[in-house]
């Protein structure tokens, strides 16, 4: 079987019963072998192309494999190597050194788990066959590879990282604004470690160098960030450092003549003619759902009383999944899991798909709401707006700074098996339900390649309706034969 996710999150996506992924054999992920085997390809190339004493490979075939033709982008945790390709093998390449001892490992990683490298310098081959796809722990273990193997071997005497305590690295946190896509990025400490937030797409965890005010992505340690003080010793700007190049993205101060929070949000909630929100009574709004990627796609219905009461539903005809928020407490499930119920975190997740969260008094709502800066969005003009809750990420909703309709919301969410994901929502098809103005299409993209696109098309949406005595319990769980979706892998 093969696991997707990490620890307390694995989900299994694929066993030996299950139907092949895909039905036919493909050069990438379609061959098998043992970890002796695999070691014994690699020494193949290391031996221009000699093995068992009969010449398989030309020494030309090998030397164009291991010969850097390519930039990757694939992150890595050799600290000064950068990824390449040479014909269809990786390659971890010194940029510093002279051409003959530029490469330093040469090997590959497989589709569900899997990773090689050999140090033709060092005579060294280390092989690491787990069964788990999108996991971090490929990119730990080369850390910990040029840590106790290389750096010792090769005589480097490296300094130990800095060590902060959380009140030495409140002071990095803050927005930081990001010129040439008139956007900001935030810096966060949460849990005692420094993250990096590109809102509505990831979110990256930040680790202590041996410089001070200096911290690599942990991820790809070649990537890193340096903190810029000003003569008082104040955090000013950071630095982003990446293939050689620097860009300064200065900490963000609120232009003056930005509107007041109070009145933008007021502006906001006029548009959308909020005054009805309290006479509008439940409402019920159902649709379509669309997943591409997955090939999901479900009829969608939702009920709500005012903004801390919904009970949303997707039927995909084979399985159905559901969410309830009643008060503080909510409750899930998803084909294949059984019921769960959601800590605060996960509570304020449900919030971002509310059908009347646009219209909510977001200052009583959440515990935070900042304009931050002016910006465009589709071409046109627009307030960037944070919004931080007492629990949770923060939403971050883009208004248009003409209509005063929030056209865009950026959000994360947890995932199971694929951990904390950024999305962007596109709020349009504005129409009047008993008074407020309500978008009737929601169509984003999670940061995610495998999930991709969404798309939430309202159909009908009735105010006023009556509500059953239970319409906000949760459903019992459903039959375990009925619980995977059609087509969902």
């Amino acid at each position: 079987s093969a696991y997707a996710g990490g620890p307390g999150a694995w989900t299994r996506y694929f066993g030996p019963a299950d139907p092949p992924l895909f039905p036919f054999l493909l050069g990438s992920q379609g061959l098998y072998g043992s970890v002796r085997d695999y070691a014994r390809f690699l020494s193949l190339w290391q031996g221009d192309g000699i093995a068992g004493g009969q010449h398989l490979l030309s020494e030309r075939a090998v030397r164009a494999a291991l010969r850097p033709a390519q930039r990757r982008t694939t992150p890595t945790g050799f600290a000064g190597l950068e990824s390449a390709y040479g014909e269809m093998m990786a390659l971890w390449v010194d940029p510093a050194a002279v051409e003959e001892r530029r490469v330093v490992a040469f090997g590959h990683g497989g589709s569900d788990g899997t990773a090689a490298w050999l140090f033709p310098a060092h005579d060294l081959t280390v092989l690491y066959f787990t069964q788990s796809r999108n996991t971090r722990t490929v990119i730990e273990l080369e850390g910990e590879l040029q840590r106790l193997v290389l750096d010792p071997l090769e005589g480097r005497a490296v300094r130990p990282a800095r060590s902060y305590t959380a009140e030495e690295l409140g002071p990095f946190t803050g927005e930081y604004w990001e010129e040439d896509e008139q956007d900001f990025r935030v810096v966060l400490l949460q849990e005692g470690r420094l993250w990096l937030e590109y809102p509505g797409r990831t979110r990256i965890e930040l680790a202590p160098t041996s410089v001070a005010d200096a911290f690599a992505y942990t991820l790809a340690p070649d990537l890193r960030l340096e903190f810029v003080r000003d003569d008082r010793g104040a955090i000013v700007a950071f630095d982003h450092r990446r293939n050689g190049q620097v860009e300064r993205l200065p900490r963000l101060v609120p232009a003056a003549d930005l509107p007041d929070v109070a009145a933008l949000l007021a502006r906001v909630r006029a548009t959308l003619g909020a005054q009805h929100l309290a006479a509008l009574g439940p409402l019920r709004v159902t649709g379509r759902f669309e997943m591409p990627a997955l090939r999901l796609d479900g009829r969608y219905q939702a009920l709500a009383d005012g903004i801390r009461r919904l009970k949303s539903e997707i039927d995909y005809g084979s399985a159905t999944e559901w969410a309830v928020l009643d008060g503080g407490q909510g409750w899930r499930q998803v084909p294949g899991a059984a019921r769960e119920q959601l800590d605060a975190e996960q509570v304020h997740e449900l919030l971002a798909d509310h059908p009347l969260l646009v219209a909510a008094d977001w200052q009583a709502l959440y515990a935070h709401v900042r304009v931050l800066a002016r910006g465009a969005h589709a071409g046109r003009p627009a307030y960037l707006v944070r919004a931080e809750p007492r629990a949770g990420c923060a939403h971050d909703w883009i208004v248009d700074a003409e209509s005063s309709l929030p056209v865009a919301l950026r959000t994360f969410s947890g995932v199971a098996g694929l951990g904390l994901l950024g999305a962007v929502t596109e709020l349009s098809d504005w129409r009047e339900v008993g008074g407020v103005r309500l978008p009737f299409r929601r169509a984003g993209r999670f940061s995610n390649r495998v999930l991709g696109a969404f798309e939430t098309r309202w159909e009908s949406a009735e105010a006023g309706v009556t509500l059953p005595e239970a319409a906000f319990e949760p459903p019992a769980d459903a039959p375990e034969e009925a619980q995977e979706p059609r087509q969902a892998r």
